[in-house]
C-alpha cells in the first residue's frame, strides 16, 4: 500500500513538471530613455513579492547606456528583500535597440519557449504615447534614446511583434496606451488587455501588491477585474504611492477582447449615422477631458455620458445609451482616482481643430481602425473639407494580350475616394473609367496611349497622378501577379498566359526566396483561354508572413516563373 502511495506521489510530481508552471509573466522594460532608475525600483518591488515556483517572472531590461548597469539584461525574478537586484541574471545581451519591434518579438518568443506554462502574460514597461508617432510629438512606444527608435502602432509594429503569440493577458505599464485604436490593432493577440487612458506616473504599477494578488488568484477573470483596482488604489490618498491628499490622474481598465468586434461594429455604425449631424457633438466635445501627447484624445465613456445628459436630440441620446452598453461589455473593469469617475475606459482620437486633424491624419490613416468610419466622421465634424487627397502615383502599368493591368497608391483619405482613370489613345480618342475607393484596375484596350488618374473626395477636392504611357504587347509564355506586392485583404491573382494552354493541367508551386516549398496545387485551366487567372488565396494560407516569394507554374513540361512580395 505504501509502495503504491509513493508511486502515485511520484507520478503526480512528474506530471506537474511536464505541465510547466501555471504562469509565465514576461516584462519588457525599455528604459534607455530616462527611466533607468525607475526600472531598478520596479524590479526591486517585484522581488518583494512572494511568488511561488508555480510562476515564472522574466524581465528584459534595456537601461541607460551611460549608467553603472549598461546594456540589456534578462532576469528570472525571485523573492528577495535586500537592496539592489538579487535575481538571477539569465543573459547579458549587451546594447540592444529596445525601440525595435524585432527586439520585443525576439524576447517574447524566447521567453515563452524557454519557460513553458499554462498561461502567458506580457507587461510592456516604458514611455508610451498611444498610436502617435515620434515625428508628430511625444515619445512613441518604448523609445530608445541610444538609437532614436520606437515601436510604432501606426506602422503596425506592435502587431507584428506579438502576432501568433496568443497571450492570456497584455498589460501596459506606459502612458496613454488604452485607446480604441490600439485595441483594434491588437485583435487576436491577447484575451485581455489592461492599460491607462491617461498618463502613468513614473512609479508605475505597484508590482508587489499586484504580483502577490496574482499568486493568490487562480481565476483569470477575477485577476483581470481586480488589477485596475489595485493600481488605482495605490494612488489614492494615504496609500503606497500617495502619502498626501492630492489626486493624481490614475486610470486603468481591462478590455475583454472577445467583445471587441461587436463593439467596433456598433461604434462604426454610430459614427456613420451621426457624421451627417456633426453639430450635435460640437458643444459637448469642447467640455470634456483631453488626453494623449497632443491632447486630442477623449475618453469614450465621458463622451457618451455627456451626450446622454446634455443632448436635446432624443434619438442621439438613445443611440448613445446603446453604444454605452456595448462599451460596458468590452471594458469589464475600470477605475480612476480623479476626473469624478467620468473617465477610465479607453480613449478615441477626436481633435477639435482642423490643423490637429491634418497634421496627424498622415499617420493615423495607416491604423486598422482608420479604415472604417472615423475619418469621415471627423472630416464632417471639422468641415468644410478643403484638403486635397494625398499625392497619387501610378505604380504599375502592364498590357498583356490587350488587357491593361493598373495599380496605384490607394491612400486612405478621410472621405471615400472616387478615381477617374483618363485614357488618351493613339488615335486621339479619349475614355474615362470611374471607380470607387480601390487601387487596381484591369480592362481591355485595343491600342496604345497615355493614362493619368484623378482622385476626388466627397468635397470635390482633387489630386492628379503622373502620366504613364502604354503600348500593346503580344508577348506569350509568362506568369504575372496582380496586384504585386500582395497586401492583406487584396484579391491577388496569378495570371498565366501562353498560346494553347487552355484546358490543360497546371501545376502551381509557391516557394520562399530560399527555395522552401510553401504550397502546391494542381488544377485544370479554362478551355479555350490563352490567359488564365487563379486566386492566390486558393493556393497559399491566409496567414502567410511578409516576404519575397517565387511562383512557378508548370504546363506540359514548360515552366513559367515570377517573383512577388507579400506585405502584411
Amino acid at each position: 500500500m505504501n509502495k503504491n502511495k509513493y508511486i502515485l506521489i511520484f507520478l503526480l510530481v512528474f506530471m506537474a513538471k511536464l505541465s510547466g508552471a501555471e504562469w509565465t509573466i514576461l516584462v519588457y522594460m525599455a528604459a534607455d530613455n530616462g527611466l533607468h532608475n525607475n526600472a531598478l525600483d520596479d524590479i526591486a518591488e517585484m522581488e518583494l513579492s512572494q511568488f511561488s515556483s508555480n510562476a515564472n517572472i522574466i524581465v528584459q531590461m534595456d537601461g541607460d547606456s551611460n549608467s553603472q548597469l549598461p546594456g540589456t539584461y534578462r532576469y528570472k525574478i525571485s523573492p528577495n528583500s535586500e537592496d539592489g537586484i538579487q535575481s538571477s541574471v539569465m543573459a547579458n545581451l549587451g546594447e540592444q535597440d529596445s525601440g525595435s519591434y524585432l527586439t520585443l518579438k525576439s524576447f517574447v518568443e524566447w521567453g515563452f519557449q524557454r519557460y513553458n506554462s499554462n498561461k502567458k502574460a506580457l507587461i510592456i514597461w516604458s514611455h508610451g504615447s498611444g498610436w502617435y508617432k515620434q515625428e508628430i510629438r511625444g515619445k512613441g512606444i518604448a523609445p530608445d534614446n541610444s538609437t532614436m527608435n520606437f515601436i510604432s502602432m501606426s506602422d503596425h509594429e506592435l502587431q507584428k511583434a506579438l502576432k501568433y503569440i496568443e497571450l492570456d493577458l497584455l498589460i501596459y505599464d506606459a502612458c496613454n496606451m488604452q485607446t480604441i485604436e490600439n485595441l483594434v490593432e491588437l485583435k487576436g493577440v491577447a484575451d485581455y488587455i489592461i492599460g491607462s487612458v491617461a498618463t502613468v506616473p513614473t512609479t508605475g504599477l505597484p508590482y508587489t501588491q499586484i504580483f502577490d494578488y496574482w499568486l493568490q488568484t487562480p481565476n483569470l477573470d477575477s485577476l483581470v477585474v481586480n488589477i485596475p483596482k489595485i493600481y488605482v488604489d495605490a494612488y489614492r490618498p494615504g496609500n503606497i504611492y500617495n502619502q498626501g491628499s492630492n489626486l493624481p490622474q490614475a486610470t486603468f481598465s481591462t478590455a475583454k477582447m472577445d467583445n471587441l468586434d461587436t463593439f467596433e461594429t456598433a461604434l462604426n455604425e454610430y459614427l456613420f449615422k451621426w457624421s451627417v449631424y456633426p453639430e450635435e457633438f460640437r458643444g459637448v466635445r469642447q467640455e470634456i477631458n483631453e488626453f494623449g501627447v497632443s491632447y486630442t484624445d477623449i475618453d469614450l465613456k465621458e463622451l457618451l455620458e455627456a451626450l446622454e445628459q446634455k443632448s436635446g436630440n432624443e434619438e442621439l441620446v438613445n443611440d448613445s445609451k446603446v453604444l454605452y452598453q456595448s462599451l460596458e461589455d468590452l471594458f469589464i473593469s475600470y477605475d480612476s482616482s480623479s476626473f469624478n469617475y467620468k473617465v477610465g475606459t479607453a480613449s478615441l482620437w477626436f481633435p477639435l481643430y482642423t490643423h490637429q486633424f491634418s497634421n496627424n491624419w498622415p499617420y493615423y490613416r495607416n491604423l486598422d481602425f482608420a479604415q472604417a468610419e472615423i475619418g469621415n466622421f471627423l472630416n464632417k465634424f471639422l468641415g468644410p473639407d478643403e484638403i486635397s487627397p494625398f499625392p497619387l502615383e501610378i505604380t504599375k502599368s502592364l498590357v498583356l494580350n490587350e488587357t491593361i493591368y493598373l495599380e496605384w497608391e490607394n491612400h486612405n483619405d478621410p472621405d471615400p475616394l472616387t478615381y477617374h482613370i483618363h485614357f488618351t489613345f493613339a488615335d486621339k480618342s479619349r475614355q474615362v473609367i470611374t471607380l470607387q475607393d480601390t487601387g487596381v484596375y484591369e480592362g481591355r484596350v485595343e491600342q496604345g496611349g497615355e493614362i493619368y488618374i484623378i482622385a476626388e473626395d466627397a468635397s470635390e477636392n482633387r489630386t492628379s497622378s503622373n502620366v504613364v504611357e502604354f503600348t500593346l504587347s503580344s508577348a506569350y509564355g509568362k506568369v504575372y501577379l496582380a496586384p504585386n506586392p500582395v497586401r492583406h485583404g487584396s484579391e491577388a491573382k496569378i495570371i498565366v498566359y501562353d498560346q494553347g494552354i487552355g484546358g490543360k493541367q497546371a501545376q502551381i508551386g509557391i516557394y520562399t526566396i530560399s527555395g522552401r516549398e510553401l504550397a502546391t496545387k494542381t488544377l485544370m485551366l479554362a478551355e479555350g483561354q490563352d490567359e488564365n487567372k487563379i486566386k492566390l488565396a486558393d493556393i497559399i494560407p491566409d496567414d502567410t508572413v511578409s516576404g519575397i516569394y517565387i511562383c512557378s507554374v508548370k504546363i506540359d513540361g514548360k515552366y513559367y516563373k515570377t517573383k512577388f512580395a507579400i506585405e502584411n
